[in-house]
């Protein structure tokens, strides 16, 4: 077999991978890094049959599917958000690291609310861009979910003052509650600017209680998720305001 017919065997595969590439928008550094975990080289045109079948699999996993083509045109199908943007990561710890980074925004230390900016984050937290970083959500593995989940709130405390201890009454564990740690620490803000007049406790839990589709009987302990991340949008569109800090129209829509 000739060099020539080889490498016509592979065109369709490297042009399957260079759609996938696209649909999953994957910047140049990204997909050189995908490429050189799995098949230890840095261009799809020195890629093997078995390299580029590895590199396939590897998109299928991230989430690319080939899109199916129109029987009538043969021509793939489109749409609004065709091949626009990555699909964001699953799961629990996924969903954990993206809460935390949202509440970052709406306490006024995260400027872009993204899943590509989390993914930047991400990165440079797990070793940065050509040391080892993991340059997708969809790539860490639960050592790199907890690093980043871990650092986050770290980056929290120390620039917005989240308190993540869990919380006792009368000497008993009640648990950890998290968004009411973020309601608290995003009150204390509002105090300091001086948007609110009491920043005590109770005085966000009266605020609580007077806010629309809530119960009289309303306190940041007894929030639902719902009404939890309602609250936190509210409060976070006060003091982003406050900071003169911009309102995406895509942020304020999400919990």
């Amino acid at each position: 077999m000739t060099a020539a017919v080889r490498t016509g065997d592979r065109r369709p595969l490297i042009a399957k991978v260079q759609i996938a590439r696209r649909q999953l928008a994957l910047d140049d550094g990204t997909y050189r890094a995908l490429l050189k975990r799995v098949t230890g080289k840095e261009s799809s045109t020195e890629l093997s049959i078995a390299e580029l079948d590895q590199v396939l699999a590897e998109f299928a996993r991230l989430g690319w599917t080939p899109k199916p083509r129109s029987a009538a045109t043969g021509a793939p199908r489109s749409g609004p958000g065709a091949g626009r943007g990555r699909k964001p990561a699953e799961g629990p710890l996924a969903g954990k690291l993206r809460a935390l980074w949202l509440s970052g925004y709406w306490l006024g230390v995260v400027d872009d609310p993204s899943e590509t900016a989390l993914a930047h984050w991400c990165e440079r937290v797990t070793g940065g861009r050509g040391k080892g970083g993991v340059a997708a959500l969809q790539w860490l593995d639960g050592a790199g979910f907890n690093k980043s989940v871990e650092s986050l709130k770290a980056a929290l405390a120390r620039d917005a003052g989240v308190d993540w201890r869990p919380y006792y009454r009368a000497g008993q564990l009640l648990g950890e509650d998290p968004r009411a740690r973020v309601l608290e620490a995003q009150w204390r803000r509002l105090a300091e600017l001086g948007v609110v007049s009491n920043g005590g406790w109770s005085a966000l839990d009266r605020w609580l209680a007077g806010r629309p589709g809530l119960p009289a009987d309303a306190d940041r302990l007894n929030l639902t998720p719902n009404q939890a991340d309602q609250a936190i949008r509210d409060l976070g569109r006060m003091l982003r305001q406050a900071l003169g800090k911009s309102l995406p129209e895509d942020a304020s829509k999400e919990g």
